[in-house]
């Protein structure tokens, strides 16, 4: 399951508490708003009470009273409806509202006759009704110890509380939306540092340690961070400069004497009459040795130059028919694959334009042959192929050897490292990270996929007239005196 993202993890907590924050908010409000709405509903239910009161102390007649209730219950500017009903100490209904449709209004119960009232009970239709009672004193025949019970329905308050819920709610998920959305942008243009430190980190290998993180001059955090990060790559800058130096010194300090021992070895081997055939063939063997000595510093020198190189600026090159190259390339090694007994033959020829160093490509493909050369035994076949994909151009060597296990295909790139089975002799584990070397300072790569013919095939993709990494002219004309 895939953990969620840093933005997730700032903006759920907070927009969870303010949900629930919200909606304690909106639940009070709620209740509030209910409450005072009621409290209304009572003042003006004691208002109409007062009302009937001041008619009946005019000394208004039962037929004027009746006239007041039908004009009250006819009243249209108010959205509640009111009831009106006067019971005598018995419970017996003395006069009622016409919308009370005869029926009674007050309680039956005889021990609650009365008392004055505010409660809550079903009125005729289902609907929720607030009532008040109170006595009153009338010198009406018959009415002596009457009550007076004044009651509004409770629907058009449940309607405007519930409308008042629904617009609490409506502002709470609004307010929770503009929320949301104001600590996602918040939080991005943060993050959106932190993404672009993390592509600038990512970016920078081993070929470019002179790249730093972004700093924005603020000071904050992530700037202390990106510091933090620089320093440590300049350090690393630093002691990957004291290696590739120390190994291009050792390298070019060994070159002399090793040639003034070789040419040392050439005249004694000259020189017949001194020797016995023991001595000549150890000393033989002393030069082969010394010849691979001699080759593995050689390629030492190469690689600190190509590492060396993938830090400047840019990469002097010029127009290469890659097709031509290739196909002079197999012409000129095929001979010395006959001597071996195997074969070395185009699979496929493209008419391609690039942009490299031809000495140095020449030095990658003659590495990849080497060690498909290696692999393959007296009869076997080796396909060289070339071709256009995309914006690419991609040279295959393909052998009939048995193969890289795939787990091993990334560590064959490494320097020095050589699969036991395979290595076979005179190899020095170097020429894999050579060509990679040289393909990538040509802003390529190189991979290794199982062959059709059933061994390995080394893959080199080259970009097309593209812009290439660094390479320097001095360690440009030691390639070339290499190859």
């Amino acid at each position: 399951m895939r953990a969620l993202s840093i933005r997730w993890k700032l903006v759920l907590p907070t927009m969870s508490l303010a949900a629930l924050a919200v909606m304690l908010l909106v639940v009070l409000l709620h209740y509030r708003t209910r409450d005072q709405m009621l409290q209304q509903l009572e003042r003006m239910l004691a208002t109409k009470s007062e009302e009937v009161h001041s008619v009946l102390r005019s000394g208004a007649t039962t037929e004027g009273l009746e006239r007041f209730l039908e004009v009250e219950t006819r009243y249209l500017s108010s959205p509640y409806e009111y009831f009106y009903e006067i019971v005598d100490g018995q419970g017996l209904s003395l006069l009622s509202s016409d919308n009370l449709c005869g029926r009674c209004l007050g309680p039956t119960d005889p021990t609650r006759r009365g008392e004055v009232l505010t409660l809550l009970h079903p009125h005729l239709s289902d609907e929720l009704v607030r009532a008040r009672c109170e006595a009153i004193q009338a010198e009406i025949p018959g009415w002596q110890g009457a009550h007076l019970w004044v009651a509004v329905s409770l629907d058009p308050l449940e309607t405007a509380v519930q409308a008042s819920l629904v617009q609490s709610l409506l502002a709470g998920f609004g307010g929770l939306a503009a929320l949301f959305v104001t600590l996602w942008i918040v939080v991005g243009r943060t993050l959106r540092r932190v993404a672009s430190i993390t592509r600038r980190a990512a970016s920078i290998t081993a070929t470019n340690l002179r790249a730093r993180l972004p700093v924005n001059g603020r000071s904050d955090e992530l700037d202390e961070l990106a510091c933090v990060f620089n320093e440590m790559l300049s350090g690393l800058e630093r002691t990957l400069e004291q290696m590739e130096a120390f190994t291009s010194d050792a390298a070019h300090q060994l070159r002399t004497p090793l040639t003034r021992v070789r040419g040392e070895l050439d005249l004694l081997l000259c020189d017949r009459s001194r020797l016995k055939d023991p001595e000549r063939a150890r000393l033989v063997e002393m030069r082969e040795e010394l010849e691979r000595l001699a080759r593995t510093c050689s390629r030492l020198l190469l690689l600190a130059r190509l590492d060396q190189g993938a830090l400047a600026e840019d990469l002097q090159a010029d127009d290469v028919d890659l097709g031509m190259t290739v196909e002079d390339f197999v012409d000129q090694v095929g001979p010395l694959a006959a001597e071996r007994g195997v074969e070395v033959r185009l699979a496929g020829l493209d008419a391609i334009l690039v942009r490299c160093n031809r000495a140095l490509l020449l030095e990658a493909l003659f590495n990849l042959l080497d060690n498909a050369l290696r692999v393959s035994s007296e009869g076997k076949t080796i396909e060289v192929a070339l071709r256009r994909v995309g914006d690419d151009a991609i040279i295959t060597v393909s052998d009939q050897g048995p193969g890289i296990p795939e787990h091993l295909r990334e560590q064959v790139f490494r320097r020095f490292f050589r699969l036991d089975a395979h290595s076979g002799g005179g190899g020095t584990g170097l020429g894999l990270a050579i060509a990679r070397g040289i393909a990538r300072v040509h802003g390529g790569d190189i991979h290794v996929e199982a062959s059709p013919c059933g061994g390995a095939a080394l893959v080199v993709s080259l970009p097309l007239r593209r812009k290439l990494v660094g390479f320097s002219s001095d360690a440009r004309s030691t390639l070339n005196r290499a190859g």
